[in-house]
């Protein structure tokens, strides 16, 4: 088992995207692109540093996200521009939109074929899977036409919003409860669209976990498909594909994990968001290693190699906890088995709560068990059949039963047994 922790933030008063985030800055984003929706860097301020005023100055030296524009079915080329910034603090998350557009189209009840942006926010259960997608939509302000900004939400319980401190800062304290502050402001060429977003209210925010979230910015020249084009940081439709705000130290966590083990994001084949143990984090499946994300990382080796991990998956304890089941190949001079091991994170280790052997194999011969993960309330239990041999009988299976893990039950004397979770670790159930 290993262990690191992020560095130290450095002293400043607004910190850029880390090295591996900042050439976000410098890269286009397809709209459509799927597998590779992209990372929102968020860097940490210090509180006070970001006013929600609509200016961009509060942003110099913070790399931007820059999406790739479609442009609509017109011939003509499309002159829109966008920048997305991110930054956080203790308690807030701040997003800057900087909207480069020589013409703006706005009436007074916002339309869908009007300038506007869209957010969007994904909502994750607690086993890392998406549940739904939030939306606010934002038409901005136009004072010169005396139309005032719209907000329209799509979400089960839309957070409250108001207006932000503006140029001329806040004239009266807040009172009541959080809302997410918003002040958009004219540009020379466009507009500009600051948030100040209370992390307790944001939807679907996990302290410690990447933030699912979208950005789409919709250009309109006029009504119909062909004056429409539009820039967003990820497709917004499928869930599956949203883009992420990745929090400093998480990225820096990330970053530093994958440079110890000397892997790159292509080698991660399982990548999901739970509580394992220790509060909510990230649950990484890279190369022949299992880690855990949060303001540090740990890692723990699986098996001899890549090869050699047949499967990874989260498996529910409880309403809040999860443990990672993972089934790895084992190899001997005298043949090939493959065990299950469902782990729990205790401090800084990956902490086995059960251990069972599922298959094994010498030449053709193989012998396994079909293995279930039966919900129970709001825990799992572990179900395991012997399957019909393969070459092997009774008479011809000579080897003694496993002493260090529960052992492979065989199909001419063993029956289905059941594994319970208690006691903070899987106790087979006996009838």
């Amino acid at each position: 088992m290993h262990r690191r922790r992020s560095a130290a933030l450095l002293p400043r008063l607004v910190l850029g995207a880390l090295a591996t985030a900042a050439a976000l800055g410098s890269t286009l984003y397809s709209p459509s692109a799927a597998a590779d929706a992209p990372t929102i860097p968020c860097g940490l301020v210090e509180a006070g540093t970001i006013h929600v005023d609509g200016l961009t100055s509060d942003w110099d030296g913070v790399t931007p996200i820059i999406p790739k524009i479609a442009p609509g079915l017109a011939a003509a080329p499309r002159t829109l521009g966008v920048k997305v910034y991110c930054n956080y603090d203790d308690k807030n998350v701040y997003l800057m939109v900087d909207v480069d557009d020589e013409q703006m189209v706005r009436t007074k009840s916002g339309g869908m074929e009007e300038d506007h942006i869209q957010f969007a926010f994904g909502l994750v259960s607690k086993s890392g899977e998406l549940e739904r997608i939030e939306r606010m939509r934002l038409w901005p302000g136009v004072p010169s036409q005396k139309l005032p900004r719209i907000i329209k939400w799509e979400a089960k319980k839309a957070p409250k919003v108001i207006q932000g401190e503006g140029p001329v800062g806040r004239l009266k304290p807040l009172k009541g409860p959080p809302a997410i502050e918003v002040y958009d402001a004219m540009q020379q060429r466009g507009y500009a669209v600051e948030l100040r977003m209370p992390k307790k209210i944001i939807p679907g925010y996990r302290d410690g976990a990447p933030l699912k979230f979208a950005v789409l910015v919709n250009d309109s020249d006029g009504s119909g498909k062909e004056k429409q084009s539009y820039a967003q940081t990820s497709a917004v439709e499928d869930g599956s594909d949203l883009s992420e705000i990745g929090f400093e130290e998480g990225h820096s966590a990330y970053s530093e994990l994958l440079s110890d083990l000397k892997l790159s994001e292509s080698d991660v084949f399982f990548n999901k968001n739970a509580n394992v143990g220790e509060g909510p984090g990230k649950v990484v499946a890279v190369g022949k290693y299992l880690a855990f994300l949060g303001k540090g990382y740990c890692y723990q080796e699986l098996a001899t190699s890549r090869k050699d991990v047949t499967d990874v998956q989260l498996v529910a304890l409880d309403a809040e906890h999860f443990a990672v089941a993972a089934r790895v190949i084992e190899h001997s001079a005298s043949g090939n088995r493959e065990v299950l091991k469902l782990y729990k994170l205790d401090g800084s280790r990956f902490q086995p709560v059960f251990a069972g052997e599922v298959a094994k194999e010498q030449g053709k011969n193989k012998l396994s068990v079909k293995v279930d993960f039966v919900k129970k309330g709001k825990g799992t239990d572990i179900e395991l059949t012997p399957e019909p041999a393969q070459g092997f009988s009774e008479a011809t299976w000579k080897e003694l039963p496993a002493q260090d893990i529960e052992p492979l039950l065989l199909p001419w004397q063993d029956k289905k047994a059941r594994y319970v979770f208690k006691g903070g670790k899987y106790e087979k159930h006996e009838k």
